[in-house]
């Protein structure tokens, strides 16, 4: 098997893997095998610390028996360096730097890059950067450190109303409830609500309190937002957990003191509430109201204090109470503890447990509901635990047993009651919410009693600036940083809109970069693996194909803390599907962090001379690393790579510099440099928006532009353009995207669809059954979004070595824009299109502008086309890739594989929420309700052209 093969390098990924997990033998090296000869200086130097000899023979025979033969092809420094430092911390924990840093060390450290160049695995091991603290290991709590105007606009942004709907929410748990009622198989009324940071997990809990009692418990971090309910944390936390049966005595006792105390609180607010008020919602939200008052950054209100301390105060006393604990019954024991306690008129003493004190709070709330005989199959109640993954952390090392299970077992007692939980959470330690075989002897709660599927649906767009249909908006407006921060995930533009000064709005895409990359900084000297990871996939649609536990580990993080959108999780977590949405917020600060590391006025940057200054960010060997060290989907032919080339492409071509007294592209015709500065209009003031030229000289380089930019049409409608040059015809054409979306369907191939791409600045990945075209990057004639000023660059990927630098002129006429939907039937005279193939399996180099053969040039179509043919993946081809990461493009060509279909799930609204999660993907109705109005005829498939139906 050659080392180019695809196999082998699947292989050599999976051999890592084993080689990490394989029993070497444990013993002393005496000497070591040609060309592995130690250096003669590198123990008197620096010694690894707390590392036996032992240790670092150990790791040293590791090295040498499972790298030390292998080809200069599957030689993979940064891969061997990242399973060292794994090892080590596995060993030794805490010593070494994070792995995911192994990438930044060599690029960092020459010493060490030369130590792996001539294989001393031993110079390697006595690096001492390998031990020495780096500032980005550390793991910054970015929300919880904001300043103390941010923390304001945190809490400001809570107080407006409310956009969106919690039905998908509200009918899951219906749903789940009625499922339970038929079939029985559920061992407790509960199931995670997991999605990333900021999409309104909270806020879509607070708005159902207003129709539903929630009982909302926080247990996050103290200085945070919303605060945690430290007097419960404080509770839950202080429980010895040497002995579980202590721990499951007090959760018990703490949740019949909660419902107790909500119970009186909820009779004392019956008994003040107005006579229209006194319906389920009224009660509800006049609890929440209160729960809610006075809310602060780090601290609640007094009402919702003094609730806790009460509920903390009766648990107490309860624990003083004498108990016993009958036997359960059944394969299914929990065992529930009675209290026994005095009654009030000194007659016998009362016994009561946790389903004593559920049943009176549902009895008292289904006094709302007089329609129902009894309990409706609906939730009452609701417990809602925020920042549930803190519920999932083990006390210590030799305790099993986490207080998720033993709030799970309590549950389990009340489950025929109207009570539904919730555990709310961002999805870090998501794994330890399903039982998993090493943490329960017995496997009934996976084969008979199986948990409900995690919640993730929370819309995105909700807070957009809406584009209806007569709208007349300019570049300089979509493209400014007031729209981009409105539309995507609510965090932002609830924050934007009630910051009480303009420097955190000015600031919102440095915010959002500290959020996305989980730092300190938004725009950082170097990027992780992990942080280089999350900038390619906000901006490119990067699928996991998961075949192993570590990629479902690599995306679960990248939700947790960079902020990728969960968009289904099966029972267990097993299936997830995640992706990346089009947000613009969130794919101009991954703009900002790698361009900085790449582009400096149109060139690239280099390597800083300064040890510790700014690295150089490549890419395509980015992007090679994650394909080769994760079961990243490739894309089928090659289009997710030329989709990372264009790109690039675009951020080099918006640091172009401009002429004296020149004005940015996009600019308006009445340029006023004042307004231009404004966040509502400075899209073309912070340069996001590029010229058509601009565009093709940095991809493809001044010279070779310089011999397309004259060429003629080779598909002409009108004569009289038979002899306008490419130069000419786009001389006025506009560009603006940051991120591309991956289109599921091929009506998004249209100027309406692709009118509000642009107001998005988003280009697209084509449907996989999209046969002629891969990607389009939308094109405006003009500074004012009308749809019938919109084009395309409709670029065709292929990865076959047939195609070479001979133009195949078939290609370019399949790409016709009637009959790939791009103009419809209506359209009489349509802009003109631009077309290129990229063949970037050839193994020669051209940019070749086709001219029109004679027998094309007499027949006239429908619309006027320029065409470029570009081939060989390689720096005289494609001018953003520099020579030295040829070799990532070409070996990620082999790699490619076919892609993943996503899941659909059943219920309307939750088709509904997650459609809303990912505008532009297809043409429903759903995709752009929030944000976007559509022409009566595009209610469905539009009208095709005659003759292309």
């Amino acid at each position: 098997m050659s080392s180019d093969d695809p196999r082998g390098k699947t292989l050599l990924k999976r051999a890592c893997y084993d080689a990490e997990e394989s029993e070497s033998p444990k013993k002393m090296l005496s000497s070591e095998p040609p060309g592995q000869v130690p250096s003669k200086d590198s123990e008197s130097l620096f010694r690894p610390p707390k590392l036996s000899n032992e240790n670092i023979d150990d790791h040293l025979h590791f090295l040498i028996q499972n790298y030390s033969q292998l080809s200069d092809d599957a030689y993979d420094p940064a891969s061997i360096l990242s399973m060292l430092l794994k090892r080590i911390d596995r060993l030794s924990p805490g010593i070494c730097v994070h792995a995911d840093h192994a990438g930044r060390l060599l690029n960092g450290w020459e010493k060490l890059r030369k130590a792996f160049e001539r294989r001393d695995f031993r110079a390697v091991l006595y690096t001492g950067a390998l031990y020495a603290p780096e500032k980005t290991s550390s793991r910054p709590d970015n929300f919880s450190t904001l300043s103390k105007k941010d923390q304001a606009a945190a809490v400001a942004a809570w107080t407006l109303p409310y956009q969106g709907s919690a039905d998908a929410l509200e009918t899951a748990m219906v749903e789940y409830m009625r499922k339970d009622a038929q079939d029985g198989r559920r061992y407790a009324r509960y199931a995670p609500f997991m999605q990333s940071s900021g999409t309104g997990k909270s806020r879509m809990n607070d708005e159902l309190a207003k129709k539903i009692l929630y009982l909302p418990i926080n247990i996050g971090k103290t200085d945070c937002f919303p605060p945690a309910d430290t007097e419960v944390r404080g509770l839950l936390m202080r429980v010895k957990a040497d002995r579980v049966g202590d721990w499951e005595k007090q959760v018990q006792l703490f949740l019949c003191a909660l419902f107790e105390t909500a119970r009186a609180h909820v009779d004392e607010i019956a008994g003040v509430l107005p006579p229209e008020a006194m319906n389920p919602s009224g009660l509800a939200n006049a609890f929440r109201e209160r729960m809610n008052a006075d809310m602060q950054f780090g601290q609640h209100g007094k009402y919702r204090r003094e609730f806790y301390q009460a509920v903390c105060k009766k648990a107490d006393d309860l624990n003083s109470c004498p108990f016993r604990v009958p036997i359960g019954q059944g394969d299914s024991p929990v065992y529930t503890v009675k209290l026994q306690r005095d009654s009030p008129d000194d007659s016998e003493p009362q016994e009561t447990d946790i389903m004593t004190a559920a049943e009176a709070l549902a009895d008292r709330v289904s006094l709302q509901y007089p329609q129902f005989g009894a309990y409706p199959d609906k939730p009452l109640v609701v417990l809602c635990f925020d920042e549930a993954h803190m519920l999932t952390e083990h006390r210590d090392a030799m305790t099993t047993v986490t207080l998720f299970e033993v709030i799970r077992r309590a549950l389990h007692i009340i489950r025929r009651l109207p009570f539904f939980t919730l555990f709310v959470s961002t999805v870090a330690n998501v794994e330890h919410f399903p039982p998993t075989p090493p943490l329960h002897s017995s496997s009934r709660l996976r084969r008979h009693l199986p948990p409900f599927e995690p919640i993730v649906w929370t819309p995105l767009d909700v807070l957009a600036q809406r584009m209806s249909r007569d709208s007349s908006f300019t570049l300089a407006q979509v493209a400014s940083t007031y729209h981009m921060a409105h539309l995507g995930r609510p965090l932002f533009p609830a924050m934007y809109d009630s910051a009480n000064d303009g420097e955190f709005r000015k600031d919102i895409v440095a915010f959002a970069g500290k959020k996305l990359l989980d730092s300190k900084w938004a725009t950082p000297d170097g990027l992780s693996e992990d942080q280089s990871l999350v900038c390619l996939a906000v901006r490119i649609p990067l699928e996991f194909d998961r075949t192993v536990v570590a990629d479902s580990e690599i995306e679960l993080k990248l939700v947790s803390r960079h902020m990728r959108l969960l968009l289904y999780a099966g029972t267990g977590f097993s299936p997830i599907i995640t992706g990346s949405s089009s947000e613009p917020l969130l794919a101009e600060a991954a703009y900002r962090a790698m361009v900085r590391l790449r582009w400096r006025e149109g060139e690239f940057r280099g390597q800083s001379a300064a040890r510790h200054g700014p690295q150089t960010l490549d890419p395509y060997g980015a992007l090679f690393y994650h394909f080769s060290h994760s079961f990243l989907d490739h894309g089928s032919k090659g289009e997710i790579i030329g989709a990372v080339m264009v790109l690039d492409a675009r951020d080099r071509a918006t640091t172009f510099p401009l002429e004296k007294d020149e004005c940015p592209p996009g600019y308006s015709k009445d340029f006023n440099p004042d307004q231009e500065k404004s966040l509502h209009y400075d899209g073309a003031f912070c340069r996001r928006i590029i010229t058509v030229m601009q565009f093709l000289e940095a991809l493809l380089g001044t010279a070779n532009v310089q011999s397309c930019a004259d060429s003629p049409p080779c598909a002409l409608h009108a004569t009289e353009h038979a002899d306008m040059s490419l130069r000419i015809a786009f001389e006025y054409a506009f560009i603006y995207f940051n991120h591309f979306v991956k289109s599921k369907s091929l009506e998004v191939v249209n100027q309406e669809y692709l009118r509000l791409a642009i107001s998005r600045g988003a280009a697209i990945v084509c449907a996989a059954n999209h046969g002629s075209i891969d990607l389009i990057i939308p094109i405006l004639f003009g500074t004012v979004l009308e749809k019938e000023k919109v084009s395309a660059i409709m670029i065709q990927v292929k990865n076959s070595r047939h195609y070479t630098t001979t133009v195949a002129h078939s290609l370019f006429t399949s790409m016709n824009p009637y009959e790939c939907g791009l103009f419809d039937k209506n359209v009489q005279e349509p802009p003109p299109v631009l077309r290129l193939v990229f063949a970037l399996a050839s193994s020669r180099s051209a940019v070749v502008a086709p001219l029109p053969t004679a027998q094309r040039s007499e027949k006239l179509e429908r619309f006027t086309a320029y065409d470029i043919w570009c081939a060989g993946a390689t720096h005289e081809t494609f001018s953003v890739i520099q020579q030295e990461e040829e070799k990532h493009v070409a070996k990620m060509l082999q790699l490619i594989r076919g892609p993943r279909e996503v899941c659909v799930l059943e219920n309307g609204e939750v088709h509904r929420a997650v459609r809303q999660m990912q505008p532009m993907i297809s043409t429903h109705a759903d995709h752009f309700s929030l944000w976007a109005d559509l022409s009566d005829n595009m209610q469905g498939p539009y009208p095709l052209a005659n003759g292309y139906e």
